[in-house]
């Protein structure tokens, strides 16, 4: 059973969405036509509403501290503007949540995936004790639109929104607008497959013929996920989502590119060997 729709159920619907769940998310499958938008993402640009996604931000003076100490990746390190990927461990280890980890200026941004927030909030509470920190859920603040394929940058900065685009993965912009509100801009491309190179690798070599002719042998799907790819997330506040939404479709449409479904997105995800946690 859905137990959370998009905000944008009516705008996806009036594009021709056809809808289906995940983790008790709703989520767009498609817009009637998946191939179609396999090949945007792979070739042009694919618009994606990613609101379904967990989002919590963690406050307070002890944020990094805190978090530092949950996560397994170095959260000290990270200034404003800077972001890593990380999981959150139980203190045996085990992994509990992939998350995607963003250091803004006075708070820590984390996303994952769907159904887990609730979850992955009392984790995080039960190891509160005396440090100045609160975790606040962000989903019903803010939504996450995302663009990706090598058209990525081109689309954003079709928008007029940004001066510049953040230039690292993780990174990140934001951009006060007297409209639209308080948005972020992060590079995240999210079917780069060299983010998991040494996965990638293991799946070239063994394609490689028995040096014969040195010549990969490798299909053309599995050839392609070590192709460059671009992608860029935009957190916008609800109220101004369906305007952002209806901008950076339109830009996407003018370079070729189109809104995309979650079909569309985990064919090209599974082709460019990238794992999805829970997958």
């Amino acid at each position: 059973m859905t137990e959370k729709s998009l905000n944008l159920h009516e705008f996806h619907h009036s594009l021709g969405a056809r809808f289906a769940e995940l983790n008790g998310a709703e989520i767009v499958a498609d817009y009637g036509d998946w191939l179609a938008e396999h090949r945007a993402l792979r070739e042009s640009a694919g618009v994606l509403d990613l609101s379904f996604r967990g989002r919590l931000c963690v406050i307070g003076a002890d944020r990094v501290r805190f978090l530092h100490g949950q996560v397994t990746n170095d959260v000290k390190k990270l200034r404003a503007g800077e972001g890593c990927y990380a999981v959150l461990v139980t203190a045996k280890g085990k992994m509990e949540s992939d998350l995607n980890l963003f250091a803004l200026a006075d708070e820590l941004l984390l996303d994952f995936e769907p159904g887990l927030t609730a979850k992955i909030s009392a984790r995080l509470e039960k190891y509160i004790v005396a440090d100045d920190v609160q975790i606040v859920d962000a989903s019903p603040h803010y939504g996450l639109l995302s663009v990706q394929g090598p058209k990525a940058g081109d689309v954003v900065r079709a928008l007029g929104l940004f001066a510049e685009l953040p230039a690292k993965p993780f990174a990140t912009q934001k951009i006060s607008d007297p409209t639209l509100g308080e948005i972020y801009l992060m590079n995240h491309a999210l079917l780069d497959g060299r983010a998991f190179g040494v996965r990638w690798q293991a799946q070239r070599d063994t394609a490689i013929d028995s040096q014969t002719s040195g010549e990969s042998k490798a299909p053309s799907s599995l050839r392609s996920a070590g192709a460059v790819q671009t992608g860029f997330d935009l957190f916008v506040p609800t109220n101004s989502l369906d305007a952002v939404a209806d901008k950076v479709i339109a830009a996407a449409k003018s370079l070729g590119g189109r809104a995309c479904g979650w079909t569309a997105f985990e064919t090209a995800r599974i082709e460019a060997g990238i794992p999805r946690f829970g997958a």
